[in-house]
């Protein structure tokens, strides 16, 4: 595995804030009707850790991810979602 240089994580930051804040607009924007037809509220451990895990998990991991921040708690995750 390559070692990212500061130049590359420049040009990947805003890519990886772009998706972390669609996938997490997605969630929140379900209509109510759809919320309700899945089970209620949205919730981080339900509804958006299980897609980050999927999705972004391999990458943006505590202590060795090659992401410049980690995505799996809600602690982790908020401060980089829109609200």
């Amino acid at each position: 595995m390559t070692s990212m240089g500061h130049a590359d994580r420049l040009v990947v930051l805003p890519r990886v804030l772009l998706i972390v804040a669609t996938l997490c607009s997605w969630t929140l924007a379900l209509p109510a009707a759809a919320q309700d037809a899945a089970g209620g509220e949205v919730t981080f451990a339900r509804d958006v850790a299980p897609i980050l895990q999927r999705s972004c998990q391999n990458c943006h991991r505590p202590n060795g991810g090659l992401a410049p921040m980690a995505l799996t708690t809600y602690e982790e995750v908020r401060p980089w979602a829109r609200a």
